[in-house]
């Protein structure tokens, strides 16, 4: 008959220690996922936000003298989101009529935009006085 072991005595201390190391990596991981998901998902109370940032630029480069909105404040299509300096603005149009004077004896197509500056106004985001 064999010899009973010294340690079958005692209970198992590494049970204890595995089922600790399983939760405290279960309870680390989840951490990690939720700091993950709360660091790199954009999320409002309300709604979710589909752009982070977007790019807006006028037709005529120029400093903004006003800014027409704030911070979270609701645009509608065709509001104007900002001023841009008016000298540059009457320069290029000052600029862009004889091109499209002579764009349009010629017959050939005119340039994106070059019908709306004969007639004195321009497509752009930023609104111009």
């Amino acid at each position: 008959m064999a010899e009973p072991r010294a340690d079958e005595g005692r209970p198992r201390r590494w049970r204890p220690f595995l089922i600790t190391l399983v939760l405290v990596a279960g309870a680390a991981l989840a951490v990690w996922f939720l700091w993950h998901q709360y660091m790199h998902t954009l999320w409002t109370r309300d709604a979710r936000v589909r752009a982070a940032v977007i790019q807006v630029a006028p037709d005529v480069s120029g400093p903004i003298t006003e800014l027409n909105v704030s911070n979270n404040a609701r645009v509608e299509q065709g509001d104007p989101l900002f001023v841009v300096d008016p000298e540059r603005y009457r320069l290029a149009l000052f600029q862009a009529r004889p091109r499209a004077a002579v764009a349009g004896r010629r017959g050939q197509p005119h340039q994106p935009g070059s019908a709306d500056l004969r007639h004195g106004s321009a497509p752009a985001l930023g609104a111009h006085r």
